[in-house]
């Protein structure tokens, strides 16, 4: 009897550990997509999906990872994802096909997911309704999200709430009001998409955050205001605290995981900084030590790094210093913990390294005459570089700016030259985009990666280029002295001024 009690015990033991492994492995198991695109035969054009994810939530761009699932001849298509234990932001698209993308849209995914799709081509837009196991989810993000970007901005557009400046006090606050109230119509739908939905409760949780963004809508629109109207600033403070405590969404374990909402907490605590001292930018030191005081944790973590990955964030710093990023850089990594935020500090403390007080970094581009260019051809000159690519709204607007406010006063400088770096990877997108005169003139020396290379090239490699407008600053002397991710045209003919005083130059 005893040695079959032994045995029995045995028996239960191994069932457990089988159990136990068992239930690993589908804890592990990645994360399964399939679907289909209905009426193929009538779309055939688009041959592949996009799919993308962050796995450290967008706070580090450099760690997105893409994938190309093909779409087969009847329309079907199908891909894995990884199990990252907690519920993460996905992209999923079409190619594009006749200048339009059938589907374009996000959503979350999380363990165990084995989401079927099935996708309609209703009037060139890809309508989908899904199934299995998560498709809850799924359906509650599509409803939230279809609800912001349609009906809420169609009625917004029909408020007057551009940057510009309103006629009176009166029609400020009749500004103000349409748009509260516009908010609290939709925050009450989104409540209502949120109670009824089958999706689990930690889930509804996350899309709440980062759905249906009312809140940071009504932060930016406020900061537009704000910056457009200086002489109704107290006015347009006094009605954000009036009605911010209503729509201000207090971060929780959930939101860590919610990159847009992270992003416009970021500007809102940036847009109160403002409102406080009545300016119209903040101290970066200032903004980082709020940020540390207010929050902890993930939380606070992924804030910080906002801070050096948010172009929208970093454009409202005021000037600052290399001296001054490497001190916070510094300190945050004494205080950071979450591995991917830490990671981004390190890279940003490795490029810093490269820029303060350095030479340039030697390289060839292609000039518009097919011929190589090298940078020593352009020795004993102050050089203004600036990056850019078609279709960049931000390349753009630095151009716009510029060409307004710095460039009249140096263009007669034979001292001076900007050289513009394009990345397009193909050469008639690139001519094309100096056609246009959006990005850049006639007046600068324009040069290219080289057909296909874009931002594979050597410079954008050994200084980490992610996104454009880059912009630098060399002196005489082929030193690095200005590297501004974004600045005011005032500053940066002061920049230029200087470096041209420094070799005598003269108009």
């Amino acid at each position: 009897m005893k040695e079959l009690n032994k045995i029995s015990l045995i028996v239960l033991l191994l069932l457990t550990i089988g159990s136990s492994l068992f239930a690993r492995q589908i804890k592990d198991t990645p994360l399964k997509y399939s679907g289909k695109l209905v009426e193929y035969n009538k779309m055939k054009g688009y041959k592949n999906l996009y799919v993308s994810y962050n796995p450290e939530d967008e706070v580090n761009p450099a760690e997105t990872v893409s994938l190309f699932p093909k779409i087969d001849s009847l329309g079907n298509f199908k891909f894995e994802l990884p199990n990252l234990h907690k519920p993460y932001k996905i992209h999923i698209g079409t190619n594009q096909f006749e200048g339009k993308r059938l589907l374009s849209a996000d959503y979350y995914a999380d363990s165990e997911d084995n989401i079927v799709m099935v996708v309609r081509n209703v009037e060139g837009k890809g309508i989908v309704s899904f199934k299995g196991q998560g498709s809850e989810k799924f359906e509650l993000a599509q409803a939230l999200n279809e609800q912001f970007e349609n009906d809420y901005s169609r009625k917004l557009s029909a408020v007057t709430i551009q940057s510009q400046t309103v006629k009176d006090s009166l029609g400020l606050d009749q500004v103000l009001n349409d748009l509260i109230s516009l908010i609290q119509e939709y925050q009450a739908k989104k409540s209502n998409l949120l109670k009824f939905s089958k999706a689990p409760e930690q889930i509804k949780a996350v899309l709440n955050f980062e759905f249906a963004r009312y809140a940071n809508e009504w932060s930016w629109r406020i900061w537009l205001l704000y910056q457009s109207n200086e002489k109704y600033r107290k006015q347009i403070f006094d009605f954000y605290r009036n009605y911010n405590d209503e729509l201000y969404l207090k971060p929780t374990e959930w939101s860590a995981w919610c990159p847009l909402y992270l992003k416009g907490l970021g500007s809102t605590k940036m847009l109160e900084m403002m409102m406080d001292d009545n300016t119209s930018s903040v101290d970066i030191s200032f903004f980082y030590n709020r940020i540390k005081a207010e929050y902890s944790g993930t939380a606070r973590d992924r804030l910080i790094g906002i801070c050096f990955s948010s172009n929208a964030i970093k454009s409202q710093f005021s000037p600052y210093s290399p001296s001054s990023i490497d001190s916070i850089l510094t300190d945050a990594l004494k205080i950071v913990k979450t591995p991917g935020v830490k990671k981004l500090l390190i890279e940003k403390k490795s490029e810093l390294a490269k820029l303060t007080g350095r030479k340039i970094f030697e390289f060839m581009f292609v000039g518009t005459d097919g011929k190589p260019f090298d940078l020593k051809q352009l020795d004993g000159k102050v050089i203004l570089i600036d990056t850019w690519f078609t279709g960049c709204f931000g390349c753009a607007g630095f151009h716009k700016m510029f060409e307004k406010e710095v460039y009249p006063a140096f263009k007669t400088n034979k001292k001076f030259v900007v050289l513009s770096i394009n990345i397009d990877k193909n050469e008639q997108v690139w001519r094309k985009g100096i056609a246009s005169i959006l990005y850049t003139s006639d007046d600068y020396i324009n040069v290219n990666t080289g057909n296909g290379i874009g931002l594979d090239h050597p410079f954008m490699k050994y200084y980490n280029v992610t996104a454009s407008p880059y912009i630098m600053l060399i002196d005489s002397n082929g030193n690095i002295i200005y590297q501004p991710s974004m600045t005011s045209g005032a500053e940066m003919s002061l920049k230029i001024k200087h470096a041209l005083e420094s070799v005598g130059s003269s108009k």
